[in-house]
């Protein structure tokens, strides 16, 4: 009874050690991709790298980290002995803190090839020029690997950006509040085209100067008629 006991012990003993001294693998990805074509990676980034994951791109993994324990430092390459073939990667600084790193991830449509002595430059775009941090290999086919920052779950970057509120689109309503203070809600333009040239005009009546000078004339005429003293009017023809 004593003994079972014991043996109990020592193997909940054991399995708290495993899972307390567990840490990230390490190599094992990089030895089953050993071959003999040059791959030099770069860590042309402002900070420290602590992962670079890479495997075949027809992989549905990463894989496990190719990096030393220390990491490598801003500024300096690791040449890695890599088979020929069309690879996937992903990288990033070493994160702490809850404090913005850097990664970037080149796979499927980005994958790159390796069948001659290859480099993949790793960097981010800020003011300083990646070749002033790290050196670029002679003979080797340079590969862009281009970063960007990545806010940590729940930091507060990433609460502030959940509570401010979406810039509203510019719109010709919001253009009328603004400018007279109503509430229309659409805007209608209205353009006036002069079509004149386009009809046809009446001509025009011709005046001269004597009709204009001509004076009017009674449109009866009056006639008096002595024999009889009688006066009597009659229609005048024009």
């Amino acid at each position: 009874m004593r003994s079972s006991t014991s043996l109990v012990m020592v193997t909940l003993g054991g399995l708290v050690g495993c899972a307390t001294g567990m840490a990230e693998s390490r190599g094992v990805t990089r030895t089953q991709l050993a071959g003999t074509s040059s791959l030099v990676f770069t860590n042309a980034s402002p900070d420290k790298m602590c992962g670079l994951y890479m495997s075949y791109d027809d992989d549905g993994k990463f894989g496990d980290n190719w990096l030393p324990r220390e990491g490598l430092p801003s500024g300096k390459s690791i040449e890695l002995k890599v088979k020929p073939g069309k690879y996937q990667a992903t990288w990033n600084t070493c994160k702490s803190g809850g404090k913005p790193y850097f990664a970037a991830t080149l796979t499927q449509e980005t994958a790159f090839s390796v069948r001659e002595p290859t480099q993949l430059f790793a960097y981010v775009a800020d003011t300083v020029a990646p070749t002033r941090r790290a050196a670029l290999w002679d003979f080797h086919k340079m590969i862009k690997f281009q970063g960007q920052a990545i806010e940590p779950i729940g930091s507060r970057q990433q609460v502030a950006a959940r509570l401010t509120p979406p810039a509203e689109p510019v719109t010709a309503d919001r253009v009328l509040r603004a400018l007279f203070g109503t509430e229309a809600t659409e805007v209608e333009v209205v353009t006036r085209v002069d079509l004149s040239a386009y009809c046809e005009k009446p001509p025009a009546r011709k005046t001269t100067a004597a009709a204009t000078k001509r004076p009017i004339k009674a449109s009866l005429k009056r006639m008096h008629d002595i024999t009889s003293d009688r006066i009597g009017y009659s229609e005048r023809r024009r």
